[in-house]
């Protein structure tokens, strides 16, 4: 998982900067820009609790206060899943533009323009977001006890 999350990021890293770069701004590019941007997002989130319960060592360790199992459970699975389904319709988004690119060339001049690609990634974020918010409520960790016995199973 280190190596992959490591490969993956220095790529995304290359995307990134080769896209964001001013002559580069096209209509196709700001989508896959989005896109790589929010893969990057989907593996650093949760990068920083696998760095401390698997190379520290803390998988036999329960997590602790109930504070620290919302921050878990918000950068393992909601915030993560929200840029993954980001990803997802913008790969949506970009088979739009390639479709209306082809089949209505006309169209495209005018709705395939840099301004509004960028308003529809800004969009597809939000609704994304939007979408995976209730996931936040979803679960509720309480106290049991001091401390649960653990034996590492």
């Amino acid at each position: 998982m280190p190596a992959l999350l490591v490969v993956t990021i220095i790529a995304n890293t290359f995307v990134v900067v080769v896209l964001a770069q001013r002559h580069m701004r096209t209509p196709t590019n700001i989508v896959l820009l989005g896109m790589a941007i929010c893969d990057m997002m989907t593996l650093l989130i949760p990068s920083p609790w696998f760095f401390y319960i698997y190379t520290l060592g803390n998988y036999a360790n329960v997590l602790g206060p109930a504070a620290t199992c919302y921050a878990y459970n918000s950068m393992n699975e909601v915030i993560p899943n929200s840029f993954h389904t980001a990803s997802v319709w913008l790969t949506l988004v970009l088979a739009g533009q390639r479709y209306f690119y082809v089949c209505h060339p006309t169209i495209a001049v005018t709705w395939c323009t840099v301004p509004r690609v960028l308003r529809t990634v800004c969009w597809v974020a939000f609704v994304a977001f939007a979408h995976q918010l209730p996931r936040f409520f979803d679960t509720v960790f309480v106290r049991y006890g001091s401390r649960l016995p653990w034996s590492g199973r």
